[in-house]
């Protein structure tokens, strides 16, 4: 399978008192976008899926892209520094939110299997998550809310972003493409931020 080109969606949010960036990326079946208004038109698109996903604490703030097989970036906006981040919208429950750290999985089947004969799955990690409640009987899963619209935001890759002229989705960094349905996690899970670090022996 060809390599495939790939966009970053660039967030940010408090994690221990100071502001943490953390970012998805996602490859994507076709040619990447061939101007600079292509490719804001694709993270525009990706980005007015994905705010739906986490609340108003979370901001996008920067999109960057790669053409298929290169290291050195095609595309980067920051929308920080120019038309203003973009928040969340995902209305976040009274109680059950987590710390910085834990996350929740998305994935994708695809019809493509390893050399070993195991199914290939793409999956992407979201941060600024909440559980269903504060007990301990159910502190653990996923606020239902959220599953449906990670899950909702899953689909819209499947059927693809434009970029104002080609429609691209989902797909593997190798050409494995999504395939319908997403599916998120039901519990809440963890995902090492930088400002964490890797864990030492002591």
């Amino acid at each position: 399978m060809a390599a495939m080109p790939s966009i970053t969606i660039v967030k940010e949010f408090t994690y221990r008192g100071d502001l943490e960036e953390w970012s998805n990326e996602y490859h994507f079946t076709n040619d990447a976008p061939t101007t600079q208004t292509r490719w804001k038109a694709l993270a525009d698109a990706v980005i007015a899926a994905e705010k739906t996903v986490f609340d108003s604490n979370c901001k996008v703030i920067r999109a960057f892209g790669h053409k298929a097989g290169v290291t050195s970036r095609d595309f980067l906006y920051d929308y920080k520094a120019g038309s203003g981040s973009v928040a969340g919208t995902f209305t976040a429950p009274a109680n059950g939110r987590q710390a910085g750290d834990a996350a929740v999985w998305l994935r994708w089947a695809t019809d493509q299997l390893t050399t070993k004969g195991k199914p290939i799955y793409l999956r992407s990690y979201y941060h600024s998550v909440f559980g269903n409640g504060p007990l301990y009987t159910n502190v653990d899963a996923i606020y239902s809310a959220e599953k449906t619209a990670l899950e909702t935001y899953g689909a819209a890759w499947i059927t693809g972003f434009s970029d104002g002229a080609i429609v691209h989705a989902r797909a593997g960094p190798n050409g494995a493409v999504g395939l319908a349905p997403s599916v998120a996690s039901s519990y809440v899970t963890t995902r090492t931020l930088e400002r964490r670090g890797k864990r030492r022996p002591v």
